[in-house]
């Protein structure tokens, strides 16, 4: 009886919105492929997706004779990479309020870079067994410091891996859109979702046709 009554007590301190908020339950479809990038599921090893693009890079300079302390000064970003790289940063949200019609754009960029990123590592393996084979058997063979690894792994493990990260992200945005509770219609909030999937098509639009000039 006091425990009930202690309980009662308890629970009366909170509002409905805290016991029915759901933000957790569609934050973790998005956390989904940020815990992706801290290991390689696959030889179930805590190595971070950035330690094996660092593997990949060292082991392109090594193939191409290239000093890795030279590489900054020979390859520096150029602005156009650095414009990319602050895009970024706006569309995932970073240094923003977390108004509504961000929160739903963020949620639609990170849609965009989901999909069109297993199109991009795909295409990118394709372009290299394509045009330079002896690279892509080198980097294949390449061993890394983590036990069977090698040095190709960052990008044959984005090749798969994308697709399902966005099955995740559709379903945050399903969740989202279900639980949604503010003054915005449900075409509104479809709006801005699309609009930040839209921004995320351009800015990698743009990114490869820097490249590519």
């Amino acid at each position: 009886m006091i425990l009930r009554e202690a309980l009662q007590i308890y629970l009366v301190k909170f509002t409905s919105e805290d016991i029915n908020d759901r933000s957790s339950e569609i934050a973790t479809e998005i956390y989904f492929a940020a815990e992706d990038e801290y290991a390689d599921r696959q030889f179930k090893l805590r190595v971070t997706h950035r330690q094996l693009a660092q593997e990949l890079l060292k082991a392109i300079l090594d193939y191409f004779k290239i000093d890795h302390s030279n590489f900054p000064k020979l390859f520096p970003l150029n602005k156009k990479t650095n414009e990319a790289i602050k895009k970024v940063r706006e569309g995932y949200c970073l240094n923003r309020e977390n108004t509504e019609d961000n929160l739903f754009n963020g949620l639609g960029f990170h849609i965009g870079s989901e999909l069109l990123a297993d199109q991009e590592f795909n295409l990118i393996d394709q372009f290299l067994r394509d045009n330079d084979s002896d690279l892509v058997k080198f980097l294949e063979n390449k061993k890394t410091k983590f036990d069977d690894i090698k040095s190709y792994r960052w990008i044959s493990l984005h090749t798969v891996v994308e697709l399902e990260h966005l099955d995740h992200a559709f379903v945050a945005a399903e969740r989202a859109i279900k639980y949604y509770k503010g003054k915005k219609s449900v075409e509104e909030v479809h709006r801005l979702i699309i609009e930040g999937f839209l921004n995320f098509a351009k800015l990698q639009k743009d990114f490869f046709g820097n490249i590519l000039k």
